[in-house]
């Protein structure tokens, strides 16, 4: 029977506390008193604890920030030093740009967007800080104007840059469209020798360079230019049989030996054949899946010239194709869409084997 105090139990504010031994003893107001004062005390030092964290919040948010600060998310490519492969150097835009997923057209303007080519083709020209990187135009090749229309870039150089050897321009060229397309706000850059656009095979303007028409795979650093021989089919002059040519090209390590072939098959012969594709087709994609490779055009491939007989078109690309290693079949689609017949006589549906028949004898 626990015994009350004269103010009774409630009075006494008496509370029952269980001991180690098992017993049990009241607390006084004494005791209860010590308790308070405890209370108090730990409940100041909470209110220090939390007035400081306050106080140390900024700091700590901008450490944290300083931390987190990811990679610049931009690079300009220069050249190496063996002038072999391009290299990527960290670049800070004079504006402040917006994260990916912004509506960009909103907050990005035209003034910025000038001063943000300008700085780029300003810094490609000079040599850059980074001591395993050189500039990519040599000494005499110089940038006389730019001009942007419809989201494409056209820059002029002076008459010194067709001087350039084949792997010189290549580097340079890769290394300027790298560095300008990785901006949404561009979707590629047009080339001009003076006034005149910058010509490839067969005096053919080479057009519109994105970031597509250099290759690049993740995790690689530059691009390592090689020079190999492939052996394309054109056309005779009939436009009846199929005639070899092996061609000498320079070519980015990072793009596959299938769009090599495919390109140059676009581009056309070196040695007076005619071409077999029209000059406006595009290639799509292609691709190679247990030894057959799938080649996707756009639909200008359907507007062949008439004067070239349909299989030798056809087997211009496959057996220029089938000359690799790992290759064996093709398929022919048109934007996607192999449910076709390419001038009613060969089904794209179809799954094509090299053909040597089709060759013309030398």
């Amino acid at each position: 029977m626990i015994k009350q105090g004269n103010g009774g139990f409630f009075g006494n504010r008496s509370k029952l506390i269980k001991q180690e031994n098992g017993s049990s003893l009241l607390s006084s107001d004494e005791d209860k008193s010590d308790e308070n004062k405890q209370v108090l005390r730990n409940s100041n030092r909470l209110l220090q604890s939390l007035f400081l964290l306050l106080l140390l919040l900024p700091i700590l948010a901008l450490t944290a920030c300083s931390n987190s600060k990811e990679a610049p998310a931009y690079s300009l490519y220069y050249i190496n030093k063996a002038e072999t492969q391009l290299v990527p150097v960290a670049y800070n835009p004079p504006v402040i740009l917006p994260d990916s997923g912004e509506e960009k057209a909103h907050i990005i303007t035209e003034e910025e967007v000038h001063q943000i080519i300008s700085d780029i083709l300003q810094k490609l020209s000079e040599v850059p800080e980074n001591l395993e990187a050189k500039q990519i135009m040599p000494k005499g090749v110089a940038i006389t104007d730019w001009n942007l229309t419809n989201r494409q870039l056209s820059v002029y150089f002076n008459s010194d840059y067709a001087a350039m050897d084949d792997v010189a321009e290549f580097l340079c060229r890769a290394a300027m469209v790298r560095s300008i397309t990785q901006f949404d706000f561009l979707d590629g850059v047009l080339f001009f020798v003076g006034d005149s656009p910058l010509l490839g095979v067969h005096a053919i303007p080479l057009g519109l360079m994105t970031a597509d028409s250099f290759v690049e795979n993740p995790g690689v650093q530059g691009s390592q230019i090689q020079k190999l021989q492939i052996v394309l089919y054109f056309a005779n002059q009939e436009g009846t049989k199929l005639v070899k040519e092996v061609q000498d090209v320079y070519f980015d390590k990072s793009i596959s030996m299938e769009t090599l072939v495919m390109q140059h098959l676009l581009e056309g012969s070196k040695t007076g054949a005619r071409a077999t594709l029209p000059a406006a087709t595009k290639l799509l994609k292609v691709q190679v899946l247990d030894n057959i490779c799938f080649v996707n055009l756009s639909e200008d491939f359907l507007n062949g010239n008439d004067n070239i007989k349909e299989e030798v078109v056809i087997y211009s690309i496959v057996d220029s194709l089938a000359e690799l290693a790992g290759i064996n079949k093709v398929q022919i689609s048109v934007n996607g869409n192999s449910n076709l017949n390419y001038r009613g006589k060969f089904s794209l549906n179809t799954i094509y084997e090299r053909d040597l028949d089709y060759i013309e004898k030398e």
